[in-house]
């Protein structure tokens, strides 16, 4: 098969060609161009429309050009975290096991696995697992004895975005699932990767507010030498929400005449949905109009992080906050608004600055799906 006459620009060429090129097809390409046919299988693998030979493919971009040419042709697929190992051990715990057959699910019955809310246990999405089933990979994984009961198994499946999920999730199309029943926790998976996350949206978002064009909050801020004194995504929402407070307002549209209270992060434990932590809260209250609201936050990045926020974000992030909001707003005496936000802190284009980009969400909790709003984005904030 013929190579494209030049490597250094590959950017076009799909990843089902490079799939099918072999060791002689190669034989006569420099390191350098082996390296830039690497990066971008690496930088397309995360995508459900890959080849299954590199979906979810993180190659090394370093060896000898044997192996580098081994890396192209026939990948080794390796996972990268324990987390994802973890993951992986489990995964393969179900799929290893024929649910057709009574003995094989009694087996899965006696390893921890549990049918909820179903009676015969054949499909996959009738499965669910707890901290025992995740505890005892962990120590297959760890090859440890531990004590169990130390820490939070569930973190394992704790997938924020794409590039957490072990490969064993993609190529089998699945996702993780939060399940309470009866006021126990478990984990399990259903089919649809790619129905359990969500790209950020780049385009139709509101026009960019500059730092440099906030005059008052942003004089105090800098007399305070406030911003290097800690980079925590708390003390990062204080600084953005004491700086754009009018911008943040105009575009969460709460009310001028409200009363707002900002609210720090915190953590609920919930018999029906488990642990749930909220990164922020805005509460408003206008009288005038006898209404209020709540808006509920999920912070991520930070001030020195570059990213190009590629791998999208999980929903559950999203649904599991609002979920277990949303009963107690609607028992107020005065009619109450929930809104969902997603705030991401990243480090600005231009030298010593940081950048805050932020979207709301509506949040439809019978269906398990999440509809972008509108976004806007603030540019240049001083990072001294």
């Amino acid at each position: 098969m013929s190579l494209p006459n030049n490597l250094q620009s590959i950017g076009g060429v799909s990843l089902a060609m490079i799939s099918n090129w072999t060791e002689k097809d190669l034989k006569d390409t420099k390191n350098p161009e082996l390296k830039n046919i690497l990066r971008h299988i690496k930088s397309n693998s995360l995508d459900m429309g890959c080849p299954e030979k590199y979906r979810a493919y993180q190659p090394a971009l370093s060896g000898v050009k044997k192996e580098l040419i081994a890396n192209i042709v026939k990948p080794k697929h390796s996972e990268s975290t324990k987390s994802k190992k973890i993951q992986s051990s489990v995964i393969d715990a179900l799929y290893t096991h024929n649910l057709n057959n009574i003995s094989d699910r009694k087996a899965l019955i006696k390893s921890g696995w549990e049918k909820v809310k179903v009676k015969n246990g054949k499909d996959i999405e009738h499965w669910s697992f707890d901290k025992i089933v995740i505890e005892d990979h962990l120590k297959k994984v760890t090859k440890k004895t531990a004590k169990t009961g130390q820490g939070n198994p569930f973190t394992v499946f704790k997938i924020d975005d794409r590039s957490q999920a072990c490969r064993k999730m993609w190529i089998k199309n699945i996702r993780i699932e939060y399940r309470t029943v009866g006021g126990k926790r478990y984990l399990g998976f259903r089919k649809g990767f790619e129905d359990g996350f969500m790209n950020f949206e780049l385009k139709g978002r509101k026009p960019t507010i500059n730092y440099s064009n906030i005059h008052h909050q942003s004089i105090v801020v800098d007399r305070m030498g406030l911003v290097g004194e800690s980079t925590a995504e708390a003390h990062n929402f204080a600084l953005f929400w004491y700086i754009f407070q009018s911008e943040i307002m105009s575009f969460l549209q709460i009310p001028e005449t409200a009363d707002v209270l900002l609210i720090g992060g915190h953590r609920f434990q919930d018999k029906r949905i488990g642990q749930v932590e909220v990164d922020a809260t805005i509460a408003w209250l206008d009288k005038p109009i006898n209404k209020q609201g709540r808006v509920i936050f999920e912070n991520k990045g930070g001030r020195a992080v570059s990213s190009d926020w590629s791998d999208g974000f999980s929903i559950h992030q999203l649904i599991r906050p609002y979920d277990l909001i949303e009963p107690t707003t609607k028992v107020h005496t005065i009619p109450c608004d929930l809104t969902a936000a997603y705030c991401r802190f990243e480090k600005g284009s231009v030298s010593n600055t940081w950048n805050i980009l932020l979207d709301i969400y509506e949040v439809d909790l019978n269906n398990d799906k999440v509809t972008w709003i509108r976004g806007i984005d603030f540019h240049g904030i001083p990072d001294i």
